[in-house]
């Protein structure tokens, strides 16, 4: 049984968080709004995995995920983290986060403890989390779809450094996935070759299409560095997009060039 804690949350200051335009046109879609999610009190879960759904409390659905493999913070201070297009204004949401204590189980979807907020008071919506609260017992909210899954290869440039991913429907125009690593690693069996799996539960909705945005971050600056004015990259970036199956999306990268300017990040 995982456990969960329904936090009162204060207002919080993420108005430093700017929103980036999404890289679908939605002039001719609803009008969504950014999720942000401001996570502190990480001491007790240092290491841990961590998913993040937002829940439409009408439906009961998750609409949107975030899996983190780690943090991009010390354990003391907070995480500020943003899924463009998120939410629908006309719906009202919840956030839980649910936490694999010791990242034993890889972020694979098997949780010792979960954490829930509404959004705090003010001009735009936003949830504060607090890991060090006392949890309590959660509902299992229902799935939008299938789980997006990418296999990278030959990501040999990169180990150890920090990614971050951006999932976005472009059916909807909205963001339904993120996923960060705080380090690459190798899950195959060839040194030469680093490669790994990554996986959002829950998000694709057959016969969709799908943009995904991701870098691994080369400057080691914890963020994305765009290219500068003479278009050299610093970061690695790119740009794909896939269409979902009726089960799902599996997809597949190998490092490659040319790099992408990224509109997310």
């Amino acid at each position: 049984m995982e456990t969960i804690t329904r936090i009162a949350c204060p207002f919080a200051l993420l108005a430093a968080l700017c929103g980036c335009s999404a890289i679908v046109d939605l002039s001719d879609k609803r009008r969504t709004e950014e999720m942000h999610v401001q996570l502190s009190g990480f001491a007790p879960f240092a290491d841990a995995c961590y998913e993040l759904r937002l829940i439409n409390t009408d439906t009961g659905i998750a609409e949107a995920r975030a899996v983190l493999d780690g943090t991009k913070t010390d354990s003391e201070e907070s995480v500020p983290l943003r899924i463009v297009s998120a939410m629908d204004p006309g719906a009202d949401y919840i956030v839980q986060v649910h936490v694999d204590e010791f990242g034993d189980a890889g972020c694979d979807g098997t949780f010792d403890f979960a954490f829930e907020a509404e959004p705090a008071d003010g001009p735009e919506r936003f949830f504060v989390v607090d890991l060090s609260a006392p949890p309590e017992s959660v509902e299992t909210p229902g799935a939008l779809g299938g789980d997006f899954i990418m296999d990278f290869r030959q990501m040999n440039p990169h180990p150890d450094q920090q990614m971050e991913l951006m999932l976005i429907d472009e059916e909807t125009g909205r963001g339904v996935g993120y996923y960060y690593t705080a380090g690459i690693e190798n899950e195959g069996d060839d040194p030469e070759n680093i490669e790994f799996q990554i996986r959002i539960p829950g998000v694709i909705q057959a016969g969709h299409y799908y943009t995904v945005e991701f870098y691994a971050d080369v400057d080691d600056n914890s963020w994305y560095t765009p290219p500068d004015a003479d278009g050299g990259f610093v970061d690695h970036s790119w740009i794909r997009g896939f269409s979902a199956s009726s089960s799902g999306l599996t997809a597949e990268f190998v490092h490659a060039l040319p790099f992408d300017e990224l509109s997310v990040f």
